[in-house]
């Protein structure tokens, strides 16, 4: 895996990583984008893409020659019950491809609670292992939700994409999963 030009190596293939993966399904994944279908039904959808390259991605992991502690985070209000898998391999990749298929596009958009679940992954592996730990991000838009200091979730009225205060909240949280990531 390396960065988006390729230039720089961010997952060696015999290293050991802990890998969090935090998936946007919020409502607005379920817009169609400028790719038609090959049986011409219509254009795929951003949920459709992300589901293809994470099956891809899920793929080429369950080879990987280290050791592989993956997070699968499926949010969209909510972290939907995140997924561990402790030293992936392909005897779980029918599990992570069935929590990847079962994504639905609903819901609003809760940075936070993507980067809570993860940050709390983090944490729980940095008491087990030493192991680097790296987040990947995907989302479509904007936070307009988030969670107050005690993880309650904050609907604010009315809700307004990228508002202020949601992402004054993701960055807090963002930052907080900097230090174990």
């Amino acid at each position: 895996m390396a960065d988006k030009g390729g230039a720089t190596i961010i997952i060696d293939p015999a290293g050991n990583y802990n890998l969090s993966f935090i998936l946007d399904s919020s409502v607005s994944m379920n817009a169609e984008v400028d790719t038609p279908r090959p049986d011409g039904s219509g254009n795929y959808t951003r949920l459709e893409l992300l589901k293809a390259a994470m099956l891809r991605q899920l793929e080429t992991l369950a080879d990987f020659e280290g050791t592989l502690n993956l997070q699968l985070i499926d949010f969209d209000g909510v972290a939907r019950n995140p997924v561990v898998f402790e030293d992936f391999s392909s005897a779980d990749l029918a599990a992570a491809r069935a929590y990847i298929l079962g994504m639905e596009a609903k819901g609003s958009t809760n940075f936070d609670a993507g980067f809570v679940a993860s940050t709390d992954f983090f944490t729980r592996m940095s008491d087990i292992n030493s192991f680097e730990s790296t987040a990947v991000f995907v989302t479509d838009g904007l936070p307009t939700i988030w969670l107050d200091e005690d993880g309650k979730l904050v609907i604010p009225e009315p809700l307004e994409p990228g508002s202020l205060v949601a992402v004054e909240e993701s960055v807090a949280s963002f930052e907080a999963l900097l230090e174990v990531a």
